[in-house]
C-alpha cells in the first residue's frame, strides 16, 4: 500500500501543493497505515471543497485506506455513489475491489482496457497477474508478471516486491524450481530493505520443502541475524522456520531459544499467533516445560487450528486438563477439537472424554449425550459396557432415576454388571418404585458377593424409612454379625453402627442408640463430634436434661466450626429458650444466624426465634432491630408475595417487628408492616394475627383521629365474620368492638356488643350449670378469663354511671358465677353496690 501511495503521489503532485490542511493529514495516514483516519480525513477534505482535482485526490486516498482495511464492499458501494468516478485511478480501484471479492471475470475485463498512467499501468499490470492466478491462467500470469517486471526495474523496491509475487505464484502452479529460478534470477534475495527480506524468507521456506536444509537454513539464520533490521514479518517467519530446522537436528535449546525470540519480536496478532503456536509446540515436545506448552497451545490452538499438530495437541492438552481436574477447561478443549476437526466426532476417546468433563462440571444432560454416543461407535465390548454406565451414571445423578435403572439394566455381562445392578436398584428406589428396588437389593443380598453389604444397608435403610425401626435394627445388626456371611468393609460396618443407632434412637431406644453412636465415635475419629451431637440427643431424650445440656456446651467448646457446630448452636438456644432463659438464648441464636456454615433459611429461623425471645423480655427496640435483618436477608417482601421456604419467616418476622413497633407508639410504621405481613401467603393464623394487630394500631391512632376507630371498627368486624376464628379469638376481638364503640363514645353500641358477644359468649361456653350443656362447653384460653373479666367491669361501671345498679349488680354476678381470679373484686363491687342501693 505504500508503494500504491507513492504513485498516487507523484501522479497526482501539482493538485496536492494545493490541498488543505485535511488532505495532508490523510496522505500522512495513509502513509502510516492508519486507514480509519485517513479514510475520515479524506471524506472531509473532499466535503469540504469544490474543486474537482482536490475532490479527486480525496477520493483516491479514501480507496486506497479502504483497500488498506480490507473493505472491498464499501469500495464498490462509494464507488457507484460518485457519478465522477471515471478517471483511470478509481478504475483501478474498482477492478481491485471486485477482484477481492472474489469476482475475477469482471476484474479482468476492467483491467482489459489500457492504462495511459505509468503508475497505474503498472498496477494494472501486476493486478492482473494475480488475477490470472486465480483464474489458473498460467501463461498469461507469466506473461503479466514479466511485463511488469521490465516496467519497474528502475524501482528496486517494486521490482523485488513483483519478483516475490511472480515466485509465489509459480508456487502456486506446483514449481517451486520455477519460483527458486524466478527469485535468483530478479536478485530479489540480495535485494535490500522489507522487500528483500520477504524474497529471502520464500526462498528458504521453497529451499526447506525442495529438500535443500543447509540453504533453507543458511536463509533463515540470515534473516534472524538482521535483528531488527529484518522487517518483522520476515524475522518472526525466519524464528519459527528455524525452529523446525533445529528440531530437526536435536538441537532443542536453540529451537526453544528461536521460538523464544520469535514470540518477543511478533507485535501484529497474525504473527503473535503463529510464534506462539510455535513456542507451545516446542514446549510440548519436551517432558520439563510441558506444562507451559498446554498453556500457550490452549490459548492459540483454538484460534489456530489449521496447523497438522493442533489435533493431536488439542487431544493431549484436553486430555491432560482432565486429569489435572480442571474439568471447564478440559470441557471446552474437547469442544474446540470437535469443531475444528470434524472427524473427531467419532472418536471414542473424545466423546468419552467430553462427557466426563461434563460429569465433573455438573451438566449431566450433556454428558448422557456424549456417553450414548460413544456407546454408539464404540468397537470394543470392554468399551462399549463402560459407556453404558458412565451414561447411566450421569441419568442417576441428573435425577432421570427411571431412565437410569433402565441403562443399567442393558448391562448383562461383565465385570461391571454387580455395580450395574445395585445401582440399578438404588434407581429404581429413588424412581419411586421401592418393590422392585427391594427385590433387587434382596436377590443382591441372596447372591452374596461385594455387593450383598450394600443392599442389605439398603433394606435396612428402607424399613426406617417406612417406620419399621425393630426390623431395621435387626437388618443394620445381620450385617454387624460375622456369621451372616457378610464380609462389610470398615467403612460399611461404620454405616451399620450409625444406622442402626438412628433407628434405636427412633424407636425410643436411647441408651442403646448411645452405646452405638460412642462405637462409631471410637472406629470413626473424623465423626466424633457428630457422634457427640447425637449422644447429646439420646441423653435429653432419655429425660437426662441437664447431662444433655452440659455435653452439648462441652461438645460445643472443643468442635471447629462447621454445620455441626451451627446446629450445636441452635439446639442449645432452643433449649435455653425453653428454659425462658431468653437472654442467653437470643446469644445463642444470634451465634448460628451468622455461622458461616448456616443455611439460608437456618439463619432466618434463627433471626425470628431470637425476635422472639427479644420480644419476651419486652426489649422492642431489640425486636425491631432482629425483624429488620430477617427481613433484609431474604426476597424483597414487596417486590413478591410468591410462597417460598424463607416465607413463613419472613411473615413472622414482620409481624413481630409490626408487633414491637406498635409497642413503642411507632403506629404508621407498623401499620406498613402489618398491611405487607397480611397480604403474604403463609397459614390463616399468622395473616390473622397480622390483622388483628393492624387494627389495634388504628384503634391506637384513634386518640388523634377519630376516624382511625371507624377503620379499625371495620378491620374487626371482617376479622369477626371468618369462621374459622377459635373462640378465645373471637372474643378478643368482640372485646375489642366493644372499646371502638366506647371510644366513638356510642355507649349503648359498646354495651351490647360487650353484654352478648364477650360477656354471654363466655358465661354459655363455660358453664356447667345443666347436663344437656356439658357438651357444648367452649374451652377459651387464660387471655379469654381477663377479656371476660374487664368486659364485665366495663359494663358494670357503665350501668352504675347511669344509676342502673341492679343491672350493674347482675352483670357482676356472672364474675362470681364463672369462677375467675377476679371474683373477689366482683363480690366486694356486689356488695358496695347493695350498701349504695337506689335499685332502678
Amino acid at each position: 500500500m505504500k508503494r500504491f501511495a507513492a504513485i498516487v503521489s507523484i501522479a497526482l503532485a501539482a493538485s496536492l501543493l494545493a490541498a488543505p490542511s485535511r488532505l495532508d493529514v490523510a496522505r500522512r495516514a495513509l502513509g502510516d497505515g492508519l486507514w480509519s483516519v485517513a479514510v475520515n480525513h479524506a471524506e472531509a477534505a473532499a466535503a469540504a471543497t469544490t474543486n474537482a482535482a482536490v475532490i479527486a485526490s480525496a477520493r483516491l486516498i479514501e480507496l486506497e485506506a479502504l483497500a488498506g482495511a480490507k473493505k472491498p464492499a464499501e469500495m464498490l458501494t462509494k464507488l457507484d455513489a460518485w457519478t465522477d468516478a471515471s478517471a483511470e485511478g478509481f478504475r483501478y480501484w474498482r477492478a481491485w475491489a471486485n477482484f477481492e471479492r472474489g469476482r475475477l471475470d469482471v476484474a479482468r475485463h476492467i483491467l482489459s482496457t489500457d492504462f495511459k498512467s505509468p503508475g497505474f499501468a503498472v498496477l494494472a499490470l501486476r493486478l492482473s497477474a494475480r488475477a490470472a492466478v486465480a483464474a489458473s491462467d498460467r501463461a498469461a500470469a507469466m506473461s503479466l508478471f514479466a511485463k511488469a517486471s521490465s516496467a519497474l526495474s528502475a524501482d528496486a523496491d517494486a521490482h523485488t516486491e513483483n519478483a516475490v509475487e511472480w515466485a509465489r505464484a509459480l508456487e502456486h502452479f506446483n514449481d517451486r524450481g520455477g519460483a527458486l529460478t524466478v527469485l535468483e534470477r530478479e536478485r530479489a534475495t540480495v535485494a535490500k530493505g522489507p522487500a528483500g527480506d520477504a524474497a529471502r524468507l520464500l526462498a528458504a521456506e521453497l529451499s526447506a520443502e525442495a529438500g535443500d536444509a543447509a540453504t533453507s537454513r543458511r536463509l533463515f539464520e540470515m534473516l534472524v541475524a538482521g535483528g531488527t533490521n529484518t522487517e518483522e514479518r520476515s524475522y518472526v517467519l525466519a524464528s519459527c522456520g528455524l525452529v523446525d530446522v533445529y528440531l530437526a537436528a536435536g538441537v532443542t535449546n536453540n529451537a526453544l531459544r528461536a521460538a523464544s525470540n520469535a514470540v518477543a519480536r511478533a507485535a501484529r496478532p497474525e504473527l503473535m499467533r503463529r510464534a506462539g503456536f510455535t513456542l507451545g509446540f516446542t514446549l510440548l515436545s519436551q517432558p520439563s516445560t510441558r506444562t507451559n506448552g498446554y498453556a500457550v497451545v490452549s490459548s492459540l490452538v483454538r484460534r489456530f487450528p489449521g496447523e497438522v499438530e493442533s489435533g493431536r495437541a488439542q487431544l493431549r492438552l484436553a486430555d491432560t486438563l482432565l486429569a489435572v481436574g480442571d474439568a471447564a477447561a478440559a470441557a471446552h478443549e474437547y469442544d474446540v477439537l470437535l469443531q475444528a476437526y470434524p472427524e473427531h466426532t467419532l472418536d471414542v476417546h473424545v466423546l468419552e472424554g467430553r462427557g466426563l468433563a461434563f460429569v465433573r462440571l455438573g451438566r449431566q444432560a450433556e454428558a448422557v449425550g456424549m456417553f450414548a454416543r460413544a456407546a454408539q461407535v464404540a468397537t470394543n465390548d470392554v468399551v462399549r459396557t463402560r459407556c453404558i454406565f458412565e451414561q447411566a451414571e450421569a441419568l442417576r445423578v441428573d435425577g432421570r432415576f427411571a431412565e437410569a435403572a433402565m441403562a443399567y439394566g442393558a448391562i448383562v455381562e461383565g465385570e461391571l454388571r454387580p455395580q450395574a445392578r445395585l445401582r440399578q436398584a438404588e434407581s429404581l428406589l429413588r424412581a419411586e418404585r421401592p418393590q422392585e428396588a427391594e427385590r433387587l437389593f434382596r436377590a443382591l443380598v441372596k447372591e452374596g458377593g461385594e455387593p450383598a453389604v450394600e443392599a442389605s444397608l439398603r433394606i435396612a435403610s428402607l424399613e426406617v424409612a417406612r417406620g419399621h425401626f425393630e426390623q431395621a435394627i435387626a437388618d443394620y445388626g445381620s450385617v454387624l454379625v460375622e456369621k451372616s456371611g457378610l464380609m462389610p468393609t470398615p467403612e460399611q460396618r461404620v454405616r451399620a453402627l450409625s444406622g442402626r443407632g438412628r433407628a434405636l434412637y427412633r424407636a425410643y431406644r436411647f441408651r442403646e442408640a448411645e452405646a452405638d453412636f460412642v462405637t462409631v465415635a471410637k472406629l470413626c475419629p473424623d465423626r466424633r463430634d457428630e457422634m457427640g451431637f447425637l449422644s447429646v440427643l439420646c441423653l435429653y431424650g432419655d429425660g437426662r436434661d441437664g447431662e444433655a445440656y452440659a455435653a452439648a456446651n462441652a461438645l460445643l467448646a472443643s468442635v471447629e466450626d462447621s454445620q455441626l457446630k451451627c446446629d450445636l448452636l441452635f439446639w442449645l438456644a432452643k433449649y435455653d429458650a425453653g428454659r425462658r432463659e431468653f437472654a442467653r438464648a437470643i446469644d445463642g441464636f444470634e451465634a448460628c444466624a451468622t455461622n458461616v456454615y448456616a443455611t439460608s433459611t437456618r439463619r432466618l429461623d434463627s433471626i425470628v426465634r431470637a425476635a422472639r425471645c427479644a420480644s419476651a423480655l419486652s426489649d422492642f427496640p431489640r425486636v425491631v432491630e432482629l425483624a429488620g435483618r430477617a427481613v433484609s436477608n431474604a426476597i424483597p417482601v414487596e417486590t413478591s408475595m410468591k410462597a417460598t421456604p424463607e416465607t413463613p419467616y419472613v411473615a413472622e418476622a414482620l409481624v413481630l417487628q409490626g408487633e414491637a413497633l406498635k409497642e413503642l407508639a411507632r403506629f404508621d410504621k407498623a401499620l406498613y408492616v402489618f398491611d405487607i405481613a397480611s397480604r403474604m401467603p403463609v397459614s390463616d393464623t399468622l395473616r390473622r394475627r397480622a390483622v388483628v394487630s393492624r387494627a389495634d394500631c388504628l384503634f391506637a391512632m384513634g386518640a388523634d383521629d377519630a376516624k382511625c376507630y371507624h377503620r379499625a371498627l371495620e378491620v374487626y368486624h371482617g376479622l369477626r365474620q371468618d369462621e374459622k376464628l377459635s373462640p378465645s379469638l373471637r372474643l378478643a376481638i368482640s372485646y375489642k368492638i366493644g372499646r371502638t364503640y366506647e371510644k366513638l363514645r356510642r355507649f349503648e353500641d359498646a354495651a351490647e356488643e360487650l353484654y352478648t358477644h364477650v360477656v354471654l359468649t363466655y358465661w354459655n361456653g363455660v358453664r356447667s350449670d345443666m347436663p344437656e350443656d356439658t357438651a357444648r362447653r367452649v374451652w377459651f384460653d387464660g387471655n379469654s378469663r381477663v377479656i371476660f373479666a374487664r368486659a364485665v367491669f366495663n359494663l358494670a361501671d357503665y350501668y352504675e354511671s347511669r344509676g342502673e345498679v341492679r343491672q350493674a349488680i347482675k352483670v357482676l354476678e356472672y364474675l362470681d358465677a364463672a369462677r375467675v381470679p377476679s371474683a373477689s373484686e366482683a363480690k366486694r363491687r356486689i356488695a358496695r353496690l347493695k350498701e349504695k342501693g337506689d335499685f332502678r
